[in-house]
């Protein structure tokens, strides 16, 4: 008898643990039926979106790290914006912001746009070619085989590039921009870091700017009549 009492409270505890795991993953799919935007605000953890040829719906992953009583996940659709939000609750007193860490993983059509702004994580990009604009107050960039108009925004952290073609905006408080790109327009500013990009095509609008750090140029194609603002 004692035997089988120890196996079923084994087999309660491990059922609840693989319940608990269960719920730090959720998974939805959205129909993509007037959908023109893709909008991600996560107060805590990295966002990646990747772009899938015949995709008939946009695929989400949230995997929720850290996840404090209160703490508010939103995955839904308003309007024409499909909307992946995760918010943390208010601290001790309603100082602050308790600890939270949610990653976003979103497989979508191409062709869609998406805002994407993340406080504190990293945020990666590939084969998109809607319009996109990707913000993240501490941590880096990735944008790879992006071709629509992008606007990067980091308060602290990398920009890093890789066949990317589109108009680019490019900014970072304090991080490096690199990479390679084939730009229609460029623009990028480092308040403290180094600029390096190279395969510029013949982009002939260029504007860069460095408080603090080198800039670096390499252009694989003879530019056309624009001009260049260069400035470190």
């Amino acid at each position: 008898m004692s035997f089988r009492v120890t196996c079923t409270s084994c087999f309660l505890a491990l059922a609840s643990a693989l319940l608990a795991e269960e719920t730090k993953e959720v998974t939805m799919e959205f129909p993509l039926a007037g959908l023109k935007l893709v909008r991600v605000a996560n107060d805590s953890g990295d966002v990646t979106l990747t772009g899938e040829e015949g995709a008939t719906a946009v695929k989400v992953r949230a995997d929720k790290l850290i996840f404090p009583d209160k703490a508010k996940l939103t995955m839904e659709i308003a309007g024409e914006e499909l909307l992946l939000k995760a918010e943390a609750p208010s601290g001790l007193f309603g100082m602050g912001k308790k600890e939270i860490q949610v990653n976003f993983k979103v497989v979508m059509p191409p062709a869609l746009a998406a805002n994407v702004k993340a406080g504190n994580g990293d945020i990666q990009a590939s084969r998109i070619s809607g319009a996109l604009t990707l913000d993240a107050g501490n941590g880096d960039i990735t944008a790879r085989e992006t071709s629509g108009t992008l606007e990067v925004k980091s308060g602290n952290g990398d920009v890093e590039l890789d066949q990317v073609k589109g108009n680019l905006t490019l900014a970072t408080g304090n991080g490096n921009i690199k990479g390679n790109c084939r730009p229609a327009a460029l623009s990028c500013k480092s308040g403290k870091g180094d600029i390096s990009l190279e395969k510029l095509g013949a982009c002939s609008t260029v504007t860069c700017a460095t408080g603090m750090g080198d800039i670096r140029l390499l252009w694989d194609e003879a530019p056309g009549a624009g001009t260049a603002d260069l400035k470190s």
